[in-house]
Parts: C-alpha cells; sequence; structure tokens
C-alpha cells in the first residue's frame, strides 16, 4: 500500500512537471540565436507546413522543441558534466587539455591540396622575382602544447607537415620557422585557451623571430602591453560544447617608439581611419575583431616610417594581430585575406610598389585552405573586384578619418 502511494505521488509530480515545462515552452518567446552556441536557433515561423507532404514536419518539429526547450542550457551543463565524470576528454576533434585550454587536434592535410599550395606560391615567387619572399607556417596549439593534451590524443604528424612545406618551396622564397622558439617559451599563452588562435605575446615571439630573415629593425623596439578585455570566449567553446571553461583576456602591444598610422583604408567600404583598432568589437561576441575590426578582403595601411620597402601580406587570420608590429619597418603594408579578396592579386602587384611578400598561415587552417591557390591563379576574380581601384593615399587623408584618443596608430578608437 505504501509503495502504491508512493509511485502514485511520482506520477503525479511528473505529470505536473510535465505540463509546467510545456505550459513555460508554450508561453515563451522563441529565441532566434544562441549567444552560448553562436548558432542560429529554429523558431515556429521557420516551420513549413508543406513539409508534411515531404516527411520533413516531423524533423523540423523536432528540432523546434530541441532548440526552444526551456532548460536547454541548463541540460546542455548537466549532459556536459556527465561526459566529463565519466571520462570524456574530447569532443568535434577538441581536447580537454591541462591547466584550462582546449586544444583542436591537428588533422591530416589533404596532400593534393598541398602539392597545389606549394606549386601555386612558387609560381607566383618566380613570376614576381623582385620581390623579397617569405613563407610562414604558424605552429598550432596542438604542436606547442603537445605536453598538455590528454594520453593517446591521435593527432596528425604536423613536424612531417613543416618538413613537406621547407622542402617544397623554390630556393628563393626564405621558409620562417618559429618552431622552437614557441617550445622555449610553452609555458607563456601563446594561444587563447578557448580559440585556436595565438596571443598577443604569441605573434611578438613570432615577430622577434621573423626579425633576422625578413631584415626588420627591432633594435629600438619598447613594445608595453595593455589587457583590453577580460571575458573573450572563443569558438573552441561553441565548437566543443565545453562551456566550463574560464574566459581569455585579450592584450594589444604598443611600440613607445611606433611609427604613426597615417592611415587605414578598408577598400570594400571606402572607410579610413588613423588606428588599426577598433574598440567597439570589445563589446560584442567576436572580441578580437579589436584587430582592424575583423575580416576584410583587403586593408591598407599607410606609416610615416622612414623605410622605402613596401609590403604585400597574403594571410590568415593569425596576420590580423602580427601586423601591427611590423609598422616601424615598412612604409605601407597591405593584407589580404584570399577568402574574402575579389581582386585580381597580379594587378594589385602591378599597381603596388611591393618589396616584399608574407604568406602568413597557421598550418591547421593552410592545410584545409582552398582559396590561396585559386586566387593566386586568378580564379577569385569577380566583376566588382576587377571594377575596384585603389585609391592613393594622401596627406589630405588623415583630415577625413575619425581621430582615436591617444593619438597615431597605437591607439583604439571610441
Amino acid at each position: 500500500m505504501k509503495n502504491s502511494r508512493f509511485y502514485r505521488w511520482i506520477s503525479l509530480l511528473m505529470i505536473v512537471l510535465v505540463f509546467f515545462s510545456l505550459g513555460i515552452f508554450i508561453i515563451s518567446k522563441d529565441r532566434a540565436r544562441s549567444s552560448r552556441e553562436q548558432r542560429n536557433l529554429v523558431t515556429l515561423f521557420d516551420i513549413e507546413l508543406s513539409g508534411i507532404l515531404t516527411g520533413e514536419f516531423e524533423n523540423e518539429l523536432y528540432e523546434y522543441a530541441n532548440d526552444q526547450f526551456t532548460l536547454r542550457n541548463r541540460l546542455l551543463d548537466l549532459r556536459n558534466g556527465i561526459s566529463v565524470a565519466m571520462g570524456e576528454k574530447e569532443k568535434n576533434g577538441i581536447y580537454r587539455a591541462d591547466d584550462g585550454y582546449l586544444i583542436e587536434g591537428f588533422k591530416v592535410p589533404d596532400m593534393d591540396n598541398f602539392e597545389e599550395q606549394a606549386a601555386a606560391v612558387n609560381l607566383f615567387a618566380k613570376n614576381n622575382s623582385k620581390l623579397n619572399c617569405y613563407v610562414f607556417i604558424v605552429p598550432t596549439a596542438s604542436a606547442t602544447l603537445d605536453l598538455k593534451l590528454p594520453d593517446g590524443a591521435p593527432l596528425g604528424d604536423e613536424k612531417a607537415y613543416f618538413k613537406n612545406w621547407k622542402d617544397s618551396l623554390d630556393s628563393s622564397i626564405t621558409f620562417i620557422d618559429v618552431r622552437n622558439a614557441f617550445k622555449n617559451h610553452a609555458g607563456e599563452e601563446l594561444f587563447y585557451k578557448t580559440d585556436s588562435r595565438w596571443t598577443s605575446l604569441g605573434a611578438y615571439y613570432a615577430y622577434k623571430e621573423a626579425a633576422a630573415p625578413m631584415q626588420l629593425n627591432i633594435a629600438n623596439d619598447r613594445f608595453e602591453a595593455m589587457t583590453v578585455a577580460n571575458d573573450y570566449v572563443g569558438p573552441l567553446c561553441y565548437e566543443s560544447g565545453y562551456y566550463d571553461y574560464s574566459s581569455d583576456s585579450i592584450s594589444i602591444y604598443f611600440n613607445q617608439d611606433n611609427a604613426f598610422v597615417q592611415v587605414v583604408e578598408y577598400p570594400e567600404t571606402g572607410e579610413k581611419s588613423v588606428s588599426m583598432y577598433k574598440s567597439e568589437k570589445l563589446e560584442g561576441i567576436e572580441k578580437l575583431d579589436v584587430f582592424f575590426g575583423g575580416a576584410h578582403g583587403q586593408v591598407n595601411i599607410e606609416t610615416s616610417s622612414a623605410s622605402d620597402r613596401n609590403l604585400l601580406v597574403i594571410k590568415d587570420s593569425n596576420g590580423d594581430s602580427f601586423v601591427p608590429y611590423l609598422v616601424n619597418n615598412f612604409r605601407r603594408i597591405v593584407m589580404i585575406d584570399p577568402e574574402l579578396y575579389e581582386g585580381d592579386i597580379n594587378s594589385l602587384i602591378r599597381k603596388e610598389d611591393f618589396s616584399d611578400v608574407l604568406f602568413l598561415y597557421q598550418s591547421g587552417n593552410i592545410s584545409e585552405d582552398k582559396a590561396l591557390v585559386k586566387m593566386l591563379n586568378g580564379e577569385n576574380v569577380t566583376e566588382e573586384g576587377l571594377e575596384s581601384a585603389l585609391p592613393e593615399f594622401t596627406k589630405d587623408d588623415a583630415a577625413n578619418v575619425k581621430t582615436p584618443v591617444g593619438g597615431g596608430g597605437n591607439a583604439l578608437l571610441f
């Protein structure tokens, strides 16, 4: 009798909970986006009744209920907590490493893609033999911080990948390798804990290592770090579903003897500025967009450096925090992101008086990249890209751009 009464109360409680949850679910406003997962959620307006005939209606309804469930975030936390307690160390190729790091494993590269990339870079260097050409492959956190990875983590052979690049490049191309320097500083925060990119400190050590092969004058450098954010949560959290990680801090290194950045121009939008940094981006999710405002196909930087050298940088997103270290050594720097660039790279080179070109990619990015070869082969060019012209910088440009607090390229725009 007692057991029967107990089960009746349990059943009644479950029914109440079900109807309570259903009621909250019905009256709650649909959420369009999950800031935690960094993705759009299925809303009621996304469900099409025509799916009843195709059989998609049930799937869409299931996805809707799953995305809009009232206690979704708490259930995700519970699921992750149970998984971790049971010893889970990896999800979606991202490992829970020591010292609070999430580290993405290096995937085995597509060798056909690699051979096309190396051939395209070699041909580019041959066709532009007057330029000093550098290839800078940045190691991943999994190669640098391998001792922090859990035992038995299956990783691709990044060492062999570096050797392939080094051996495949023409002798006229200088290969820049910072792996030993990074190993010597492995105890420092070279990479973000929740993002696969290097930190400003990692970029600084890379800059010092690149100084000799790129013939950079760093004798008078006086860099000082300024922390601009302490609450950055990177994409590795969203991609893995591990949300229990502490936030990263973001710092910017200012050179007290920095050449004055006269104009930073974004040809896609026509915007001009006198700063390399956008402080308003620190208020959003993508806080690393503080560097140049995020991803752009092309960014032009004009400095007051006494140097007569002009640099073309073909890069991934790691280049955004690296280029600011270079402004003292080049009169003009043009950054190109092949993923977004729609112009003709050969026309750009003919127009500009470049003395140097730097290819800068993290190994985990370039191993999967398809845009670089397309750009070097001219397959990326759009009609808009062909029509776009690069305006010449004039001394009057500085009068027409936003003025930052603190002055010069060292400042943040407010």
